[in-house]
């Protein structure tokens, strides 16, 4: 673990970043003010994760930059004023302990990236963060973790398969990470829940803000059943230059990503391209040629992406067996026979069921609803239903 004295010191660095030297500087070998150094520059990544960089680069490191005077760091012209001024400010480690305990109180921790329980998975990438905020678990190190992405605005054949693969493999073990957006986000994390695994949101806001706000029972339920995380300090609202950084944390912390549905410019190709970056598996779900929803998946197998239809393909190429339940026969009466025989992931109305299978309106809402209680189709829409995977 890293410490002050491993640091390099003022008096170490060179002469052409017109820093003065610091040799009354104290040493400090307390893991927790180090912890709180990087607490201090984790408050500002706003200010740009870039620019903090360099500053901790040209100080010899994040204890240096946090002790360096103020008048050196008025001199780092590669910073703006705006920057400077704002971090000279709370350089206090007793505030800052104070703030830390508050948010503990709060249920929200923090983790460095030189702390033992930061994830490892991250420590391997381009611009690690200084550290996440998190409530719940960050996830385990030594299991199988899969980021399921896609479209905000999915079709119910997206949304259906994206929450089915994620039950399916949470079932087995894996964790689930994606970034708690609407549609195929959404749907992983949900599928995940349903199975009782582990899923983890990768948030571009606070831990403490709920966006999008229709995903709110998600978001408190992985409180409990896996966490909610994110780089950017509580209080900090949904912005859009942060997704592209919350992705390649999605990316960073996941063995492989699987894209479900996707535009050809969706975020979600940026998550995919960040985990090309680092080396990580990337999968992809075809779709019709015609489907601008397909366009960005069928791009991506094109480049090279590994094409999947279904959860057991992946658990197949991670060497995970599972057994599997025999599903019992599906035994209907005949008209919800052909009810049911109409109806695919591609989501269809009463009245578009009723002329493919020649019933009247009446019996064919009758079968509808006798096929949701028993728990073989679903009710996507007003007067829309699909088949349950």
């Amino acid at each position: 673990m890293t410490n002050y004295d491993d640091m390099p010191k003022h008096n170490d660095m060179s002469e052409s970043n017109d820093l003065p030297e610091c040799n009354d500087m104290p040493k400090r070998n307390d893991m927790l003010e180090l912890e709180l150094c990087y607490f201090w520059l984790a408050r500002l990544i706003e200010l740009g994760l870039v620019g903090l960089e360099r500053f901790v680069e040209v100080c010899g490191g994040v204890a240096e930059a946090f002790f360096t005077p103020e008048k050196a760091v008025m001199k780092l012209d590669f910073l703006s004023e705006k920057t400077r001024k704002e971090i000279l400010k709370h350089r206090d480690i007793l505030w800052l302990g104070e703030e830390y305990n508050k948010l503990a109180k709060r249920g929200i921790h923090f983790v460095s990236r030189v702390h033992p329980d930061f994830p490892k998975r991250l420590t391997h990438i381009v611009n690690p963060p200084f550290g996440l905020f998190f409530v719940g678990r960050l996830p385990a190190e030594e299991k199988l973790t899969i980021a399921i992405v896609g479209a905000r605005t999915a079709s119910f054949y997206g949304q259906e398969l994206a929450r089915s693969m994620a039950r399916e493999l949470a079932a087995a073990g894996v964790l689930i990470i994606s970034g708690l957006a609407m549609g195929i986000d959404g749907f992983a994390h949900r599928g995940a829940l349903e199975a009782g695994g582990d899923t983890f949101a990768v948030l571009g806001c606070g831990v403490n803000i709920c966006y999008p706000k229709e995903n709110i029972e998600l978001f408190e339920a992985m409180k409990d059943a896996g966490g909610i995380l994110s780089e950017f300090p509580p209080g900090v609202r949904p912005v859009s230059w942060h997704f592209p950084f919350r992705n390649r944390i999605i990316s960073g912390l996941s063995d492989g990503i699987v894209v479900v549905e996707a535009r050809k410019n969706s975020g979600s190709l940026i998550t995919a391209g960040f985990g090309l970056d680092q080396g990580k598996d990337v999968f992809a779900v075809p779709g019709r040629p015609v489907d601008d929803l397909s366009a960005g998946c069928n791009s991506l197998i094109e480049d090279g992406a590994r094409l999947v239809c279904s959860a057991g393909q992946i658990l197949e190429e991670y060497k995970i067996s599972v057994k599997l339940e025999k599903k019992s026969k599906i035994v209907l009466a005949k008209s919800e026979n052909m009810v049911y025989s109409s109806l695919c992931l591609d989501a269809k109305s009463i009245e578009e069921i009723a002329n493919e299978t020649g019933l009247a309106y009446a019996q064919t809402a009758g079968c509808l609803f006798s096929l949701m209680k028993k728990g073989y189709i679903r009710q996507v829409g007003k007067n829309q239903y699909i088949r349950k995977l």
